[in-house]
């Protein structure tokens, strides 16, 4: 039999519900009204490439700005969406390398507070050279980094452009990117190491780089992750033909060679529709080693998000939307960037989406088993303008919180890139519907002392044992206190001592409850 939890005193009148909270909304402390417009009066940004977030909660934004030549964008913001202005005196750098045509794609923290940028700069008749950054954590350049605090290495083939980036534990940076040999080749699938001063490593691979192609014309390099040991996951897209292509993705040892335990020879593609246009642009491993790619996939003609799972040996986990592949297209093109996964696993893409004539910041969100998540938006779906007189907004990147709120950072502009600003929204928390299984109570579950005061103990009785986080809120569901998250408690009876605020003022609250699947929401009148 399914119990619903009950809280039992005298003095309140307390129940349990079916939680009918708003899910997928707007985080209304962040910024004005849960979003974030970022202009800068020297820069008018073009693009943004990558978020990051602090271990003190506070928000690393990466991109390319242009003044009289393109420069490299970093902002740093406070965790309530203002910048934050002990980074770099005004929360802002903007810089380039010296060379023309500046771009830089990915922003590394290391476990010391400082950052490394990835970028490219302009070489010899507009070919890319490798270009990196490094800044102390308040915004100055580490002079014994390079040339001081920026490292250029020139390209052995033709061209270098890295798109993705990720640090290894012994602190190495690893890069993903494509590379060619000449003016008219083709672009093959490129991976390099690099020391932590910033060296080639050499021990990687040849001489530090690895390059590996498809049967395919050319390679869009997209993303790059690390599994629990340390083996590198690459994807992006395999381009077949002018117009068709397909999610590639290869796992490579810690030496640098293809894993041949991985789909045979270390890597593989996967085709949704065939003859059509489809690309990775983003890739997760989860704890349990199965890989979790988003990228756009095209029929006939409409984009939207395609998402797959694949099993440690690179073959599709059919356990996710039955045979490992999930697509959703809305009435509109939706063009996916990035993706990310909540402690429950769920999965959330972020993109540009196009409707009435404009391009806005659009949000999708599927459960962990690869079902629509229809508890977030409108049926799994959000779009939204950071400004509403803008004309061009495209949300770039995503990063979850430790409380599970959800940041999404793109470009805004009103004409076709000029006078571009950072766009940044935070969702709340997307909590679970449903009611939470506490069968098998030997004894009620109770709050106490009798009448309420600063303290309470909650006791409840767990079926299985659950990931459990328990929340105070208000009413409409902000949350005013956090007592566990995602805490691992095993079958059997619990007792939560819980402080309540010092200044809560009389009136209606709720006390959340959710595990990995469900949550239970208990209202409480003071």
């Amino acid at each position: 039999m399914k119990k619903t939890l009950l809280i039992l005193c005298p003095c309140l009148f307390l129940f349990a519900f079916k939680a009918n909270a708003q899910v997928g909304n707007l985080d209304k402390t962040f910024g004005t009204n849960g979003k974030v417009s970022s202009a800068f009066q020297i820069s008018n940004v073009s693009n943004i490439n990558s978020i990051k977030l602090q271990a003190d909660g506070k928000i690393i934004v990466l991109g390319s700005a242009f003044n009289d030549s393109s420069s490299y964008i970093i902002a740093r913001y406070l965790s309530n969406g203002t910048l934050d202005n002990s980074f770099s005196d005004d929360g802002y750098l903007v810089s380039d390398f010296g060379k023309k045509d500046n771009y830089c794609s990915e922003v590394i923290i290391h476990a010391n507070g400082q950052m490394t940028i990835v970028g490219r700069t302009g070489g010899t008749d507009y070919f890319y050279d490798l270009a990196l950054a490094r800044l102390n954590d308040d915004g100055t350049y580490d002079n014994t980094f390079g040339n001081g605090g920026k490292l250029i290495i020139h390209a052995d083939t033709v061209e270098y452009n890295f798109s993705a980036a990720n640090i290894q534990s012994d602190n190495k940076i690893v890069l993903a990117g494509y590379g060619r040999k000449s003016t008219l080749g083709t672009y093959d699938f490129m991976v390099m190491r690099l020391n932590t001063d910033g060296s080639v490593d050499s021990a990687f691979a040849t001489n530090g780089k690895l390059r590996y192609g498809y049967t395919s014309l050319n390679a869009s390099v997209r993303d790059i992750a690390l599994d629990a040991n340390g083996k590198l996951i690459v994807v992006g897209g395999s381009i077949r033909g002018a117009l068709d292509s397909d999610f590639a993705i290869a796992r490579i040892n810690t030496d640098g060679t293809l894993d041949t335990d991985f789909s045979l020879d270390g890597k593989a593609t996967i085709v949704f529709n065939n003859n059509e246009e489809q690309g990775a642009a983003a890739v997760t491993v989860q704890k349990d080693g199965k890989i979790v790619m988003a990228g756009s996939a095209s029929y006939q003609g409409r984009y939207g998000v395609g998402l797959t799972r694949m099993n440690d040996n690179g073959t599709q986990d059919n356990t996710f939307s039955q045979d490992g592949l999930q697509t959703r297209r809305v009435y509109n093109d939706f063009y996916a960037n990035d993706m990310a996964l909540d402690s429950a696993g769920r999965i959330f893409v972020c993109g540009q989406m196009y409707a009435s004539g404009k391009s806005m910041f659009a949000i999708m969100a599927f459960n962990a088993d690869g079902s629509y998540n229809n508890n977030f938006g409108y049926n799994g779906l959000d779009s939204f303008m950071i400004d509403s007189t803008n004309t061009i907004e495209n949300c770039m990147a995503m990063a979850i919180q430790k409380d599970q709120k959800i940041i999404v950072v793109g470009n805004t502009t009103q004409n076709m890139g000029y006078g571009g600003k950072i766009g940044m929204a935070r969702y709340n928390k997307t909590p679970f519907l449903g009611i939470l299984n506490l069968n098998k109570i030997s004894t009620p579950v109770l709050v106490y002392p009798n009448p309420v005061t600063d303290n309470i103990s909650l006791r409840y009785t767990l079926a299985h044992t659950e990931s459990m986080t328990v929340t105070l809120t208000d009413i409409q569901g902000k949350i005013l206190m956090t007592y566990t998250i995602d805490e691992i408690q095993t079958k059997g009876e619990h007792t939560l001592s819980l402080n309540l605020p010092a200044d809560l003022a009389k009136g209606q609250y709720l006390i959340c409850l959710s595990s990995s699947k469900e949550l239970t929401t208990v209202k409480i009148v003071k």
